[in-house]
């Protein structure tokens, strides 16, 4: 047990003395450029006074040039894509320069945390095919550690593991009070992680917030429901499943526009959205909710099985719809969704913020298909078979973005430790 100790304490040592200007790498993105990203930074001073937390994020946003409408904000430790290294067009314009989009973000993330000269431990399944896509050789390059599990994890340092018991109220406000920083990116089971995480408190935990280890489309749409921050999402309503007679008239009063977005209350990439004309709301209702003959409209939507599933759900989502700027990929017009990933830290009086990347995220279907349904031409389904393509924004739309990105950053981050239920 002494000699594993010893063999823990000198990784650690590695950890803590790398030289990012030392690492030899091939790839464009360890250079000078990452460290300026991060250096780009967006300062608020709060009123919060609590543990330090760090935030990865992912947001879904329809930006049409000038205004950003979040759709969904997501557990940035689960972002990346499915398909593997080889996807082609995963580019995203940042200061003018467009770069390879998927591979950086995760690997400025590990060097983003590697700046809190805190050991970093990545805990879930190590997933050769994606490793890559996560940046998991930066990681191991800085030091990281992965257990495969958060059993493996307690046993492999369980000498270092305690619960934390703070002895006045100025102990835990700060970063130098734990002894490393955990990174969750297997199973969401949110009982388990919350067991995980007490037995662990010694430890900060990235992304403390339940919502986004439950996917729930609910908890977001409460949270916005702050004064401060409902500008930033398209209006939103929830509905209880019963008397769908009645439902078309409340909604058409509640919700404004021809077409609308329905969701169910949990779900991630985009399962059971669907966006309709409210003629049409009665009789889609009826189909997902109720009782009703399949629409002819929806019959090739694989969304309607996933609205059987949540049939135990007794509430529903509706939103109203908004659009991005028309962006064209191979002569063809689509609608896309804006993804936007960025990190977040709090201590003490102050909340930084960085946009790490921002790319548009193709619907399965181009405005013009006439053949596709207003689901297929606006919702961006990330399975879907335009989940490969990933065009950069124009540097103009990349500056404009994070200019208004950046102001509002912070304060999402505010509200986010404010307003959520902590681990």
């Amino acid at each position: 047990m002494k000699m594993s100790k010893k063999v823990l304490l000198c990784f650690f040592y590695i950890f803590i003395s790398v030289n990012l200007a030392d690492m030899q790498c091939s790839d464009s993105w360890l250079n000078e450029n990452i460290l300026t990203r991060l250096d780009d930074v967006t300062e608020k001073k709060t009123y919060l006074r609590q543990k330090p937390v760090i935030g990865y994020f992912s947001l879904d946003i329809k930006f049409d040039g000038e205004h950003i409408k979040i759709c969904e904000i997501g557990n940035g430790l689960y972002n990346y894509p499915r398909g593997g290294h080889d996807l082609k067009g995963h580019y995203a314009s940042i200061n003018g320069v467009d770069e390879v989009l998927y591979t950086p973000y995760w690997d400025i993330f590990w060097v983003y945390l590697s700046r809190f000269n805190q050991p970093i431990h990545i805990v879930g399944p190590y997933d050769t095919h994606n490793a890559h896509i996560r940046g998991l050789g930066t990681a191991q390059l800085l030091g990281a550690s992965f257990s495969i599990s958060r059993e493996s994890f307690a046993r492999n340092f369980r000498q270092f593991s305690k619960r934390k018991i703070w002895n006045n109220g100025n102990d835990g406000l700060a970063m130098s009070d734990y002894d490393g920083v955990i990174v969750h990116t297997g199973d969401r089971d949110v009982p388990k992680i919350s067991d995980f995480i007490k037995q662990h408190s010694n430890y900060l935990f990235v992304n403390p917030f339940k919502k986004l280890f439950a996917c729930d489309k609910y908890g977001i749409h409460r949270f916005f429901e702050h004064k401060e921050i409902a500008y930033l999402r398209p209006i939103s309503k929830s509905y209880k499943k019963e008397d769908i007679a009645l439902l078309p008239d409340v909604i058409n009063r509640d919700i404004p526009g021809k077409l609308c977005v329905i969701k169910p209350n949990s779900g991630g990439q985009s399962s059971g959205v669907l966006l309709v004309e409210k003629k049409d709301i009665k009789n889609v209702l009826e189909n997902i909710i109720g009782h009703g003959n399949q629409l002819d409209s929806f019959k090739k939507i694989e969304k309607i099985k996933d609205w059987k599933k949540k049939a135990q759900q007794k509430t529903f989502l509706v939103e109203e719809f908004a659009e991005s700027k028309v962006v064209y990929y191979d002569n063809k017009p689509y609608d896309p969704t804006l993804r936007a990933t960025f990190i977040a830290f709090y201590e003490g009086d102050t909340i930084k913020t960085t946009l790490l990347s921002a790319f548009w995220k193709f619907p399965p279907a181009s405005l013009d298909d006439v053949k596709a349904s207003l689901t297929e031409k606006h919702i961006t389904r990330s399975m879907s078979s335009n989940s490969s393509i990933a065009p950069a924004m124009s540097s103009y739309d990349m500056k404009k973005f994070k200019n208004k990105f950046d102001k509002i950053a912070p304060l999402l981050f505010e509200k986010m430790i404010e307003g959520s239920v902590q681990f």
